[in-house]
């Protein structure tokens, strides 16, 4: 599987003598929260992450789960109470927004009016 990872800080340095410039950014692996840096040469490509968010309604807890409903597909979602924080301030038929990389959860918000 391959690490998902976020662009925090991206600064373009300028030359490096006689080659071309480059770019030096700060990345957040989603994973595991970790923070690095990486720098790029300008003929760099690098591959976008493939993430899917998903709107989701809270249903009930389940023991070390939270159960959610997909409103699309109406399948159950099941998510462990770990991987969320204030998991305690969810309400039933509360809907979130979940971010999905290659099918590993990696983070919740609360869906705004304009969402629903």
């Amino acid at each position: 599987m391959t690490t998902c990872i976020s662009f925090a800080y991206l600064t373009c340095v300028g030359k490096r003598g006689k080659g071309g410039g480059f770019i030096r950014a700060k990345l957040r692996n989603l994973t595991n929260q970790a923070v690095f840096e990486k720098t790029y040469t300008s003929d760099e490509v690098v591959e976008e992450a493939d993430y899917d968010k998903q709107k989701l309604q809270f249903s009930w807890r389940d023991g070390e789960q939270l159960v959610f409903l997909d409103i699309s597909s109406f399948e159950e979602v099941k998510i462990p109470k770990d991987q969320i924080e204030a998991h305690e301030n969810l309400k039933e038929g509360e809907v979130v927004k979940v971010l999905r990389c290659q099918g590993v959860f990696l983070g919740m918000e609360y869906a705004t009016a304009n969402d629903l």
